[in-house]
């Protein structure tokens, strides 16, 4: 399987939802903390900014069971309390982990490149 993670970036805190966003974030940090238990995840690490207003959130896992997790009406729910705490909220998708998961992608990567050279 596939190897990847998903990656949540945010702006700001929306103006007189700082409180919340508290909540929000240790709303975050538990129910990320059920999928690595359940192994639904393998890891997941939060970081904020330090030369912006903002942050991210990295959640690696199998590809096939992020995708899962993104579709299931409990996640929904938290990024849209996300969405109401944040500005620019984003998810980005992303494949590896590591060198050696990259391999197949950049093993098509260097046999495209040769069809073009």
């Amino acid at each position: 399987m596939a190897k990847g993670a998903i990656v949540f970036h945010w702006g700001a805190t929306a103006r007189g939802r700082e409180r919340k966003a508290l909540e929000v974030f240790a709303e975050s940090a538990a129910y990320f903390d059920d999928l690595e238990k359940n192994h639904r995840i393998t890891s997941h690490q939060p970081f904020i900014s330090a030369t912006r207003n903002g942050g991210m959130w990295v959640v690696q896992g199998e590809i096939d069971e992020l995708e899962a997790v993104e579709n299931e009406a409990d996640f929904l729910r938290l990024t849209t309390r996300v969405q109401m705490v944040a500005d620019d909220y984003q998810r980005e998708h992303c494949y590896g982990g590591s060198v050696e998961d990259l391999g197949d992608l950049m093993g098509m990567f260097a046999e495209t490149t040769e069809q073009f050279a």
